[in-house]
């Protein structure tokens, strides 16, 4: 059994849109946010002089320790759509003990978000940042809410890392 689904988030980041897509697409800023849980194994993680480009394609893999047990995991990304300042389109599998475990279409929007001039301070620019989902889990564990559950909550933590990454102050990311 497989199951199919979509999520989409939105964070409003204290950040210009093209600060925040190049954090998304540049090598040198992606390195500062994107994680997988663990320790990197035999790669310091992002490689910082691969920028995202159509075709071009990056695998990131850690360990990590759940009990006892040493786990594996991999996460093949391939990018699929670039418009510079506005939008990223990825596709990627995870992978864990080298077993598939779910696959991922991401369309990743940025575009400036409304603020509200607060009196003596200046108008800061603002990012409204779209994370849209669509997976599918090829290993599915029970009734897979415990799945979508993990994956909604490591790519909320990945927003947070990339807010932090800019030095921006990122929102809770809301469900849409």
């Amino acid at each position: 059994m497989v199951l199919h689904g979509a999520f989409a988030l939105a964070v409003d980041i204290d950040a210009r849109p093209d600060d925040v897509h190049a954090a998304l697409v540049q090598g040198q800023l992606r390195c500062r946010w994107l994680r997988l849980p663990g320790k990197p194994e035999s790669a310091p993680g992002v490689d910082p002089t691969l920028d995202y480009a159509v075709g071009v394609s990056e695998t990131l893999r850690s360990s990590l320790m759940i009990g006892d047990a040493r786990q594996y995991v991999e996460r093949h990304t391939h990018v699929l759509d670039v418009v510079p300042d506005r939008r990223l389109v990825l596709s990627y599998r995870a992978v864990v003990d080298d077993v598939g475990r779910w696959v991922s279409l991401v369309t990743i929007e940025v575009e400036p978000a409304e603020t509200e001039p607060i009196e003596s301070e200046p108008v800061r620019p603002r990012t409204r940042l779209t994370w849209t989902e669509q997976y599918t889990f090829l290993v599915v564990t029970d009734d897979g809410a415990d799945d979508v559950a993990h994956l909604r909550g490591g790519t909320r933590l990945l927003l947070n890392g990339l807010a932090a990454a800019l030095g921006a102050v990122g929102r809770p990311a809301v469900e849409l």
